[in-house]
């Protein structure tokens, strides 16, 4: 009898555990992956500074390079100066040369010259020229000269250049000189502007042959 009170016991009390047992909610595990190492968290983006130059800003382009067009190894001629009018002498003064030469053909006896400008004028008597003729009767047989000019006949032996007519003694100069009837003759001429000049005569003045034809050449002081 006791025996089978023991043994309801021991029954009713496996009925309890058994039904605690499975009562229980099943307790969570990790799974566990001994392969594959645990992922490294992203990092965070970079920060821009606000403040300072702005990195998005475009930077503006630099000024083309200037380009030098002067040839200092090689500069360009200066212009030579425009002479300037002198009232005084006014052919003189806008002349480029130092030295000028001429022909004058068929000057009549009623003509003149001047050898500062080199223009030919008629009648004799304008101011400035510095050879005419000088009627002798019968013929025209020396030349003459203006206010201001002198003349001198060089000798046919000899220079006929300006260092011929600078040796001249001052009393070789006047104001006519005559014996201008052939070629070759040569006259000293000290212009109305105080330049010097030879002219050479290449068909002189005679009856038959009444106009004057030479050549000249005249020194600008």
């Amino acid at each position: 009898m006791v025996l089978a009170v023991f043994g309801v016991l021991l029954l009713a009390t496996g009925v309890l555990l058994a039904f605690h047992t499975s009562a229980d909610p099943p307790v969570a595990t990790a799974p566990t992956n001994n392969s594959a190492p645990a992922s490294t968290p992203a990092a965070p983006p970079p920060v821009i500074a606000t403040t300072g130059a702005n990195p998005l800003t475009p930077t503006p382009a630099a000024p083309p390079a200037v380009i030098s067009t002067t040839n200092t190894a090689n500069p360009a001629p200066t212009a030579a100066p425009v002479p300037q009018p002198n009232p005084s002498r006014p052919c003189s003064s806008q002349q480029t040369a130092p030295v000028r030469d001429g022909r004058v053909e068929g000057m009549a006896p009623q003509e003149g010259y001047d050898l500062d400008c080199g223009v030919r004028n008629a009648p004799e008597e304008v101011p400035g020229l510095d050879i005419s003729g000088r009627r002798t009767e019968p013929v025209i047989d020396s030349l003459a000269t203006s206010v201001g000019g002198r003349l001198a006949r060089l000798p046919d032996s000899g220079p006929h250049d300006r260092s011929a007519c600078d040796a001249l003694p001052n009393s070789a100069w006047a104001k006519n000189v005559t014996g201008i009837d052939r070629p070759g003759v040569a006259i000293c001429v000290r212009t109305n502007e105080s330049n010097i000049a030879v002219m050479t005569v290449t068909e002189g003045w005679t009856a038959q042959q009444p106009e004057l034809t030479f050549t000249y050449r005249i020194w600008y002081a």
